[in-house]
């Protein structure tokens, strides 16, 4: 139950950061999401790390979060992909970017 949370509260990272610079820093779509995906993979590590799994917190922060950054970066490559396919073919997806970034 504790990931699901965490993980929901990575979707709201993913938004607030993906909508937050487009509107107000004039950003592109293509460079928000990437720049939503730090945030959240850095928000739903540390999450994670002081909620759902408490007792490996003692290792190294920076051992862990890079490893974890490694690891849900290889599906990142395929997600920002999908994105980018939709954001590009779809004026639905561009205008509704939040629906195209999982």
């Amino acid at each position: 139950m504790r990931f699901c949370v965490v993980g929901s509260g990575g979707f709201l990272v993913v938004w607030g950061c993906l909508e937050l610079p487009l509107r107000v820093c004039g950003l592109v779509p293509y460079e928000g999401r990437a720049l939503s995906f730090l945030f959240a993979a850095s928000g739903t590590w540390r999450l994670n790390r002081d909620y759902t799994f408490r007792p490996a917190s003692r290792r190294n922060v920076r051992r862990q979060w890079s490893g974890y950054v490694l690891v849900v970066g290889v599906g990142a490559v395929l997600d920002y992909g999908v994105y980018a396919a939709l954001i590009h073919r779809s004026a639905f997806a561009l205008n509704h970017r939040v629906v195209s970034a999982p």
